[in-house]
């Protein structure tokens, strides 16, 4: 017998959990809720960057030359771009942010600009992707009937965003109103869009004085206080917002040398900020990390 906010709830045996869930309490029964529901990232109370440290290499030999890289919440799904290619690929691990697991599941040909395709990202929930041109300067959103599963990818972009200036690194919110692009001039631009997720409907909101060094990927943190860039100088930035998501009070922060990575393009964290990841332009690795926060 458990008692919760005045109401008892009697089982004649234990509740069986799902595999992948967890059992919660709610309104005298058990609500089971899928892992990928809760596992969601966690970010260190005064992150540091500067405290990161080089561990080791992986080499993804199936991969020409890696651009951009992108997991699902679950951690078994992986999407990548190799440089030099219009293509997408999206790969299934057996065991959540296991590479060597990885089995390449589909392959999705965007067919526009050859050779600087840039970036990708996905919306939370996993039914729109953007795909970043930098020869174009423009954003391209495509569709997925089914969240994050690629072969239900729309043939061609739905809506498009033309930019002013080359870009590399992308973001949006998790409530999709706010998309952040890196741009070549030095600046990182906030836009709002008046449609939730639609590229279409994005207008300018602020934009950042010049950083340190010209900013390529972008990452910004959960709580949406810290954004991370990669630059061009083998150097991984943090700036800090005293106001989540207003990019007009970040503050530089610190740095970390990443030169073992060798040309920098792409990053990403594991969802308890425990390792950063980085790839090179110049080989197929992923260069792992130990952020020691």
């Amino acid at each position: 017998m458990v008692k919760l906010n005045n109401t008892i709830s009697l089982w004649s045996e234990a509740p069986i959990i799902p595999n992948n869930s967890i059992g919660a309490i709610s309104g005298g029964g058990w609500l089971f809720v899928p892992e990928s529901w809760w596992s969601v990232p966690t970010f260190p109370e005064n992150f540091d960057i500067s405290l990161s440290t080089y561990d080791s290499i992986v080499d993804v030999i199936s991969w020409s030359s890696l651009r951009a890289f992108y997991f699902a919440p679950d951690w078994l799904n992986h999407y990548h771009i190799d440089d030099g290619t219009n293509l997408i690929y999206q790969d299934t691990l057996s065991i959540a942010w296991d590479l060597s697991t990885a089995s390449q599941v589909h392959t999705h040909n965007i067919s526009w600009v050859w050779w600087w395709l840039r970036w990708m990202c996905f919306s939370s929930d996993g039914l729109n992707y953007y795909a970043v041109w930098s020869t174009a300067d423009s954003i391209r959103q495509y569709t997925l009937s089914t969240a994050w599963d690629l072969s239900t990818s729309s043939v061609n972009y739905v809506k498009q965003f033309v930019l002013w200036y080359a870009t590399d690194g992308i973001a949006m919110s998790d409530d999709g109103v706010y998309l952040y692009i890196t741009y070549s001039n030095r600046k990182i631009r906030q836009f709002t869009l008046s449609t939730p997720y639609s590229i279409n409907t994005a207008t300018l909101t602020n934009t950042t004085a010049d950083l340190l060094d010209f900013p390529l990927a972008l990452h910004i943190s959960p709580d949406w206080k810290s954004i991370f860039y990669t630059a061009d100088n083998d150097f991984v930035y943090q700036f800090n917002m005293s106001t989540p998501y207003d990019i007009l009070t970040a503050v530089y922060f610190s740095r970390v040398d990443v030169t073992n990575s060798s040309f920098v393009r792409w990053l990403w964290f594991k969802s308890d900020y425990t390792k950063m990841y980085a790839t090179s332009q110049t080989s197929p690795r992923l260069y792992q990390y130990s952020t020691n926060n």
